[in-house]
């Protein structure tokens, strides 16, 4: 999982942190423009419609952030990483539901957050993750277990032949032509001692 993470998934947080600091400034930028030059305002929606991050001042549309275990172990990834190529700290919140979308929130805005629809996000399937996260380490035990049994078989057979030898005098044949090789060299072993006693 590890692996995972540091070659896959921290590089695409750390770019998107880069792009996403560009596009901030960018945005910040044209919107002081638009203050000073009234008909800068088409470059300002221009921007906004493009690049699909808004600027929301009124309180009413702003977030209502609570705890999220899964989406904070990403998000607090990007908070660093934002904090680090905006030189401020940042609050990143994860909103999954009507649609996904980030809201950014750091002190040289106001009062105001960054909203920043995640139009792919939605693509991904809760079912799949869980099923993955899950179903991984579960099929991963099976299968261990499987092995350990078909490891374990062999030498129970060993120790009731030993058990019946030391019991009756007598011990059946234990088989050489098949498992694995320590097993069948253990059995070979056994069927010699036992012939030569």
């Amino acid at each position: 999982m590890a692996f995972f993470w540091r070659t896959l998934y921290l590089p695409e947080i750390r770019q998107h942190a880069r792009y996403l600091a560009i596009e901030l400034d960018l945005l910040e930028q044209t919107d002081l423009i638009v203050t000073e030059d009234p008909f800068a305002f088409d470059m300002h929606e221009w921007l906004e419609q493009r690049v699909g991050i808004q600027i929301i001042r009124d309180p009413a549309l702003f977030p209502n952030p609570r705890e999220k275990v899964v989406a904070e172990f990403f998000t607090t990834r990007l908070e660093k990483e934002l904090s680090r190529e905006l030189n401020e700290p940042v609050t990143v919140y994860f909103e999954f539901k009507p649609t996904p979308q980030l809201w950014i929130q750091y002190k040289s805005l106001g009062n105001a957050w960054i909203q920043e629809p995640l139009d792919f996000y939605a693509e991904y399937s809760s079912e799949l993750i869980y099923a993955w996260v899950l179903g991984i380490p579960l099929l991963t035990a099976i299968i261990i277990l499987i092995l350990v049994r078909q490891l374990n078989r062999p030498l129970r057979r060993l120790q009731h032949a030993a058990r019946d030898f030391t019991k009756t005098g007598k011990a059946p044949y234990l088989e050489t032509n098949h498992g694995p090789i320590e097993i069948r060299q253990v059995n070979a072993a056994f069927n010699h001692m036992i012939s030569t006693l």
